[in-house]
């Protein structure tokens, strides 16, 4: 079982002469860079311009880490498909893994009346 971690950028990190401070970083256990991970990290953190704020990358970095943690522990990879309904089995009638995260993940949390969370580590206002 590899050993999953996510690491910040320092403004050492750099892509195309321009420091990246905060960029996220997916590392296996040996601290090299999970590829699929950060080719989605460049794609839409830094290509398709789809995130407004680099306070937003640390967001998607845990996002990511929970899913390749989630493919870890159920033994998938991140292209796989899995085929689910159609009696034909066909790839029509596959669902991305992606799909079946988030029952697997959800964990019950409460907030109280005040807007805290409760059981979820730390205290955050709504």
């Amino acid at each position: 079982m590899q050993l999953l971690r996510l690491v910040l950028a320092t403004e050492e990190f750099e892509i195309g002469r321009i420091p990246l401070v905060g960029f996220p970083l997916l590392l296996d256990s040996g601290g090299e860079l999970v590829e699929p991970a950060f080719s989605f990290f460049v794609d839409r953190l830094l290509e398709t311009g789809g995130v407004q704020s680099t306070n937003s990358w640390p967001t998607y970095g845990y996002a990511l880490l929970h899913y390749f943690r989630f493919l870890e522990k159920t033994g998938r990879v991140w292209d796989e498909r899995q085929v689910t309904g159609g009696a034909d089995k066909s790839p029509e009638s596959a669902t991305a893994v992606l799909v079946q995260v988030r029952p697997i993940s959800s964990k019950s949390r409460t907030c109280n009346a005040q807007g805290f969370s409760a059981g979820c580590g730390a205290k955050r206002r709504w």
